[in-house]
């Protein structure tokens, strides 16, 4: 996301480290480009499966990313 201009490169020194916009789950209020929150019960799948489906049925071509970290 960084590479994408998200947020600075910089940034990504601070990967899980408390209080960074990166210290582990994707947080929507903290980490620009982020979506949704999710965590390690596998809510992204189901999330990114649902996007997806609804960006089909809308006639758009977007893509829809799952990180399993």
């Amino acid at each position: 996301m960084a590479e994408l201009g998200y947020f600075p490169k910089n940034n990504l020194s601070t990967l899980k480290s408390l209080g960074s916009m990166l210290q582990g789950h994707p947080d929507i209020n903290k980490t620009p480009g982020i979506e949704a929150n999710t965590g390690s019960l596998g809510q992204g799948l189901s999330i990114a499966n649902g996007m997806a489906l609804a960006m089909r049925l809308d006639g758009k071509d977007n893509k829809v990313y799952w990180h399993t970290g």
